[in-house]
């Protein structure tokens, strides 16, 4: 979604929920909308992701009573680590606040945005949470790229690839599109993770073949990994 205007920002709770949640995370959480209501797309930069929650929810299976025309909003704080088996669920406050502490730069700074924003729910009529599904909906349609401009350059300030190994810091440039980070710091990190020597030039003309490469690699590294030892199975 791409960062909405002021006006449309003060004028709605949801709208106004969206944007903070965006700004604080220099896009690392954008919020979005599907079939099943608002949802949250979260960057593998950080651990932690978060989800909307809606109390009563009005995009469950059964529809509401008609005499329902609120709703609770709520941040909700869940794992992002992608290969861990936690990925995707709740995290309780406890560990959202050792996460404010981690050693990793990005992880840090969401953790912190979710820590103030969930702690303060807001309260939505039926009407508002209409037009901002309607606003974001048509935001969508409208966007080019996942990171704007203005972010990118937060992010390079924030020198988040400190806390990076070569590996994320290729799949995270390779998908983004929009340079984070020098260009020089970019293609040492890629020289790294390819083994070779890449100019800047192959790093901007040849992005979609490197990512492709990159997937290659991934793929090669999963299929010849040892399998796990099981216990007996129990029939």
């Amino acid at each position: 979604m791409p960062v909405l205007t002021e006006e449309q920002a003060q004028s709605n709770p949801i709208l106004h929920l969206a944007a903070e949640l965006r700004r604080r995370t220099c896009g690392m959480c954008d919020v979005g909308v599907g079939a099943w209501g608002f949802g949250i797309n979260t960057l593998p930069l950080t651990k932690v992701g978060t989800i909307v929650c809606m109390d009563p929810d009005p995009y469950g299976e059964a529809p509401l009573p008609p005499e329902i025309t609120e709703y609770t909003v709520t941040l909700k704080s869940t794992c992002n680590e992608q290969n861990s088996v936690q990925c995707g669920k709740a995290i309780h406050s406890e560990e959202l606040q050792r996460l404010c502490g981690d050693q990793d730069i990005m992880t840090r700074l969401v953790a912190r945005a979710l820590l103030e924003l969930s702690s303060a729910p807001i309260v939505v009529s039926k009407q508002e949470d209409d037009s901002a599904y309607e606003s974001i909906r048509i935001a969508e349609l409208q966007q080019e790229e996942r990171i704007t401009p203005e972010e990118a350059a937060r992010l390079q300030e924030l020198r988040w690839y400190e806390t990076k190994t070569p590996e994320e810091i290729v799949d995270f440039q390779l998908c983004i599109g929009k340079l984070c980070m020098t260009m020089e710091q970019f293609r040492e990190a890629a020289e790294a993770v390819f083994n070779r020597s890449i100019t800047a030039g192959t790093l901007d003309d040849c992005r979609m073949e490197l990512l492709e490469e990159r997937r290659e690699m991934i793929a090669a590294a999963a299929t010849n990994a040892p399998r796990q030892k099981t216990g007996p199975v129990m029939l």
